[in-house]
C-alpha cells in the first residue's frame, strides 16, 4: 500500500491573529470585532477580507493590513515593518506641550519622550529574537496597544483633507460617468451603515439640536434625518403633465411644475 503524504494544513492569517488574541472561537472573535461569527468563518476560509474590517483590526490590533489579505500565512506586526513613522510624546501632555509650555515642561516632555523610545525600542529589539511565531505576534499585540496612540488632532484634519478631495474626485467622475446618483445611492446606504454599526444615532442627534450653522440648503437636517428618496421627492418628473406633485418624500414640499414645458421637452 502506498503511503500518500497529507497536504498541509493552510491556516488564514485571521485564524492566526484569533489564536494570538486568545480567541478561541469564532463567535468570540467576532464578538470583539462587532461583527458576525459567519462572516469570520467566511474569511478564515478564503472570502476577501473588507478593507474597514482591515482598517478597523489595524488601528487595534497593530496589524499590517496586506499581511491579512493573504490566503495563509502569519499577521504581521506595524511595529515590524517601515510603513508607519513613530515619535515618541509624553502621554500626560496629549499631543505635545503645546505653544503656552514653559521651557521645564518641554524640556520633560523630551525627557519622557526619549525614556519611552529608549523602553520600547529595547521590547522590540527583545521581540524580534522570539522564535515562536505565535508568541512574537501576542507581544507585538502588546506592546501596540501600550504604546501606540494616534494624535487626534493631526490624524483627524489630514483625514478630513484626503476625504473631501475623494469625495469631489467621486463625484466629478461619476458625474461624467452617467452614474452619479447610484453612486451617491451607494454613499448614503453606507453613511446609515455607519451610524448603526458605530452606534452614533443618539450622538447624531444630540448634535443636530446644538448646531445652529445650517446652510439653508440642508435646513431640513435640522428636525430630520433624510433618507435618499427623501432627498429625490422632490425631483422626480412625469412627462407630459401640466402639474404634478413630488412622487416621493413626506408630503413637505409644493406640487412642481412639470420639465415638459421647458424649451426641448414634448409633451405627451
Amino acid at each position: 500500500m502506498c503511503y500518500v503524504p497529507r497536504p498541509p494544513r493552510v491556516i488564514h492569517p485571521l485564524h492566526r491573529l484569533r489564536d494570538a488574541l486568545n480567541k478561541s472561537s469564532q463567535k468570540e472573535f467576532a464578538k470583539m470585532l462587532g461583527i458576525s461569527a459567519r462572516y469570520i468563518q467566511d474569511f478564515e476560509a478564503g472570502r476577501p477580507i473588507p478593507d474597514w474590517l482591515l482598517d478597523e483590526i489595524m488601528l487595534r490590533f497593530g496589524i499590517d493590513p496586506d499581511s491579512l489579505r493573504q490566503e495563509a500565512g502569519w499577521p504581521i506586526s506595524l511595529l515590524d515593518t517601515d510603513r508607519f513613522n513613530f515619535t515618541y510624546r509624553d502621554p500626560d501632555l496629549g499631543d505635545g506641550p503645546g505653544d503656552s509650555a514653559s521651557d521645564e515642561e518641554i524640556a520633560e516632555s523630551m525627557l519622557n519622550a526619549i525614556d519611552s523610545a529608549v523602553a520600547l525600542n529595547r521590547k522590540i529589539t527583545r521581540l524580534q529574537k522570539i522564535r515562536d511565531k505565535n508568541e512574537r505576534l501576542k507581544i507585538s499585540i502588546e506592546l501596540w496597544q501600550q504604546y501606540a496612540t494616534l494624535s487626534q488632532s493631526e490624524a483627524h484634519q489630514s483625514i478630513e483633507e484626503v476625504l473631501v478631495v475623494k469625495l469631489s474626485l467621486l463625484r466629478d467622475a461619476a458625474r461624467q460617468k452617467g452614474s452619479y446618483l447610484a453612486a451617491a445611492l451607494q454613499l448614503s446606504n453606507w453613511i446609515e451603515k455607519a451610524v448603526e454599526l458605530f452606534g452614533l444615532r443618539k450622538t447624531i442627534n444630540e448634535l443636530r439640536a446644538k448646531r445652529t450653522d445650517w446652510p439653508p440648503v440642508i435646513e431640513l437636517l435640522r428636525n430630520e434625518w433624510p433618507s435618499f428618496a427623501d432627498l429625490l421627492g422632490a425631483h422626480f418628473w412625469l412627462q407630459g403633465e401640466d402639474r404634478i406633485k413630488p412622487l416621493a418624500g413626506r408630503g413637505r414640499r409644493n406640487a412642481i411644475r412639470s420639465p415638459a414645458r421647458r424649451q426641448g421637452h414634448r409633451g405627451g
